[in-house]
């Protein structure tokens, strides 16, 4: 179970993403081996209708874009390197 102060990964969700990128990722990021704690992971889209991955996956996300706290999301990766923070490229 995820706890409060669990971190948060946001994933974004678009027609046909490449599907088999994110697996290992996911299962990391969820189990926390290889961060040392477990992350809640949240797909985001650009509306609450399901995307279709390449490989023919419907997702339906979790969140849309506009209910993003901008507090939260990099609105670049420059500031967030050497900061601690995680950064996916």
């Amino acid at each position: 179970m995820l706890s409060m102060t669990t971190s948060t990964a946001h994933v974004a969700l678009y027609d046909n993403l490449a599907d088999w990128e994110f697996g290992h990722l996911f299962v990391e990021l969820r189990t926390g081996r290889f961060t040392g704690h477990p992350w809640k992971v949240v797909s985001v889209a650009g509306s609450r209708e399901p995307i279709t991955s390449m490989g023919g996956l419907r997702i339906v996300p979790d969140m849309i874009l506009d209910d993003l706290d901008p507090a939260h999301h990099l609105p670049s990766q420059r500031p967030a390197l050497g900061s601690g923070r995680p950064t996916v490229a």
